[in-house]
């Protein structure tokens, strides 16, 4: 068995479930789960930006992989589907060959939003939300700029590549 292909199979799916911003314990658990599917033993750390995995192989030898992520989305399509597929490798144990080719057709098959409609539904979300709490017509437009405003610094800050902790901040500080 070919393990630095399993091993860069299982980082390269924990590192598309983080990117899709799937919960770091879930990114190691994925990662865990699928080496130990296929008999190995394993170590893995992951906090928000980087993964790195680990495994002794039959043999005796350690192998080792870092990833590093640059950032995240909120798209829990992608979060389901690397979970289903995780599930599914470990269940099926394929080839990794035919296991990489599931990874790179779930990959495929990702939705991916056009950045207006994106930014259409932080309006909505931000008009629905202030209509919900009984807010009168101008506080529902008022609301839905709001949203639109915070779906602004989002996408800015997703350009630069900034942390999402500092694109909340500017949220914030857009809003105040």
């Amino acid at each position: 068995m070919d393990y630095e292909a399993l091993l860069e199979l299982s980082v390269d799916l924990a590192f598309e479930l983080q990117s899709c911003g799937g919960d770091t314990y879930r990114v190691e658990d994925t990662v865990t789960h699928l080496l130990t599917a296929y008999g190995l033993k394993s170590e893995t750390f992951a906090i928000p930006n980087c993964i790195i995995a680990s495994i002794e192989t039959p043999d005796g030898r350690h192998l080792n992989r870092m990833r590093r992520s640059r950032g995240s989305s909120n798209n829990l399509e992608g979060v389901e589907r690397y979970n289903a597929l995780c599930r599914r490798l470990c269940q099926e144990k394929p080839p990794i060959e035919e296991a990489r080719e599931l990874f790179q057709q779930t990959r495929r098959s990702l939705r991916h939003y056009p950045t207006w409609l994106v930014l259409l539904s932080h309006f909505i979300v931000g008009f629905g939300f202030t209509v919900i709490f009984g807010g009168c017509m101008v506080d529902t437009l008022i609301g839905g700029l709001c949203g639109l405003a915070i779906g602004l610094c989002n996408r800015l800050g997703s350009m630069l590549r900034s942390n999402v902790f500092f694109q909340s901040l500017a949220s914030g500080f857009v809003l105040s």
